[in-house]
């Protein structure tokens, strides 16, 4: 049911539409104060299916004109996407084997909405088989438009676990060659080890054990100056940590 749209309005704005006589829908709203709102042209569009089906093919016609002129003309009955106009017009297609090319050029040229009187502003067509055949082709477009991005999404995702593994594989073998070296380290004497660790220009000195770095004073005393030095100007970058601390160790007892 259609708030405010009774038999006699309908009745009306039918005869308006036989006769486009639309200079009388001024009369017809101070007769049908209650379809002033202009509500009627935004119910659902099966309600004026249901209303299309108690008239004739005839008077579906007179009544998508009118209504097609009066979302024009009254500031109150615009309808936009949900218009009547489309829902009726759409009955006039699905009932009949009639294209209704005739009307559809008459709402065309008398409506400034752009969903008329298919539904759709994205299609102009000028039948209901060209409609369709639009309808299908935007389809196929956006499916394979869906498909194509499915496919670079795929790509990407593949690209970047490759990336991730390869970036994993590298850390690991980081982490082995550093096991193996500091292994191969172990066995060496605090000052061999620090010697090898000033002369290692590749690695950072905190890519060793922190406790290389703790020299008690007696073997500090044991550095030869040529090592003594090259370690201080080795961690003369180091601002914390204790490295910095050996480095001050190393120079209070130069």
């Amino acid at each position: 049911m259609i708030p405010g749209l009774t038999d006699q309005l309908l009745a009306r704005l039918i005869g308006i539409g036989r006769r486009e006589a639309f200079d009388e829908f001024q009369q017809l709203l101070r007769d049908f104060p209650q379809a002033r709102s202009g509500q009627l042209m935004r119910q659902p569009l099966q309600e004026w299916c249901e209303v299309a089906r108690r008239y004739s093919r005839d008077e579906v016609t007179a009544l998508v004109k009118a209504l097609t002129a009066a979302e024009r003309d009254l500031p109150n009955f615009c309808g936009g996407s949900v218009s009547p106009v489309i829902a009726l017009y759409r009955y006039l297609l699905d009932s009949t084997r009639d294209e209704f090319t005739e009307l559809r050029d008459w709402v065309v040229a008398h409506t400034q909405n752009r969903y008329l009187p298919f539904g759709s502003s994205r299609y102009h067509p000028s039948s209901l088989s060209e409609y369709h055949r639009q309808t299908a082709e935007h389809e196929a477009r956006r499916r394979a438009r869906e498909q194509t991005e499915e496919e670079a999404l795929a790509i990407r995702r593949a690209a970047g676990q490759k990336e991730r593994e390869e970036q994993r594989q590298a850390r690991l073998r980081t982490r082995q060659s550093r096991a193996a070296l500091i292994a191969s380290l172990q066995t060496l004497s605090p000052v061999e080890r620090l010697d090898h660790i000033i002369a290692d220009t590749k690695h950072s000195v905190s890519f060793y054990p922190a406790e290389w770095a703790r020299l008690d004073s007696a073997t500090i005393q044991t550095l030869p100056p040529r090592l003594r030095l090259a370690a201080v100007q080795r961690l003369a970058d180091r601002r914390t940590g204790i490295w910095k601390r050996l480095r001050e160790q190393l120079e209070r007892n130069g």
